[in-house]
């Protein structure tokens, strides 16, 4: 199955059934993403089953593959009420003003208070944060963990973090060199390696789970711009 993306958040899914031959692509649904939003990257987990798409509204959505044997586009290709899960990006707890970090032991007899109907309004706190920015590249992680990784713009640059559905904040976040944003992502066909591309022409090698572990290509003198797509192979 062959899926596009367009600039206005419609997410086409096509069947492939030969794929030298384009004549036998046969169109099957179209889905919209809630308030447009802007696709700015999309991957497939290792089972092609489902598949994750960056917003550049700050969004994560991840739709599953569609059944063909569910669809009916007789009459048109689009599917209201697609099913899908959402994960929007937020500051991790470093990220807040030193002065403004949370007590842990305030907070938990808070969340008591709260579950038992107890806490008084005035003692309701707006949670800080800053605005979603764009998130620029995702990446399933290589493992049944239903973790991702993602990178991101604005006050949320610098970083590739690791991220769950279900969990309102990134778990981790890896330091990226300053300054750069990072333009491609994506494990190595083996699994093993997390390709890493900036748009200062850099490529990184790294092994997610000791991220002080990495091989830096530096870019060549020739190359102009950031990294669009890297490739490994099996051979040398």
């Amino acid at each position: 199955m062959m899926v596009t993306a367009s600039s206005n958040g419609e997410l086409f899914f096509f069947e492939v059934n030969g794929f030298s031959d384009l004549g036998k692509y046969e169109p099957l649904c179209l889905v919209q993403l809630p308030d447009a939003s802007c696709v700015t990257d999309l991957k497939w987990d290792g089972t092609s089953s489902k598949i994750l798409v960056s917003c550049a509204n700050g969004w994560i959505y991840e739709l599953p593959k569609p059944n063909p044997a569910n669809i009916n586009n007789r009459e048109t290709f689009l599917v209201d009420d697609y099913p899908m899960r959402s994960w929007k990006i937020k500051m991790m707890e470093f990220q807040m003003k030193k002065n403004q970090k949370k007590d842990e032991e305030e907070e938990e007899r808070k969340r008591r208070m709260r579950l038992r109907g107890e806490l008084p309004p005035e003692e309701e706190e707006e949670e800080e944060d800053w605005d979603p920015e764009a998130i620029t590249v995702v990446a399933y992680m290589n493992d049944e963990s239903d973790r991702f990784l993602i990178a991101s713009e604005g006050q949320f640059a610098g970083f590739i973090y690791m991220c769950k559905f279900g969990e309102d904040r990134p778990q981790q976040a890896y330091e990226i060199p300053f300054g750069t944003k990072v333009t491609f992502l994506q494990f190595s066909n083996f699994g093993e390696l997390l390709i890493v591309g900036f748009s200062n022409g850099e490529i990184r090698l790294m092994m997610i789970e000791h991220p002080k572990n990495f091989c830096a290509i530096k870019q060549h003198d020739a190359q102009v711009g950031g990294i669009a797509a890297a490739y490994l192979n099996f051979n040398e």
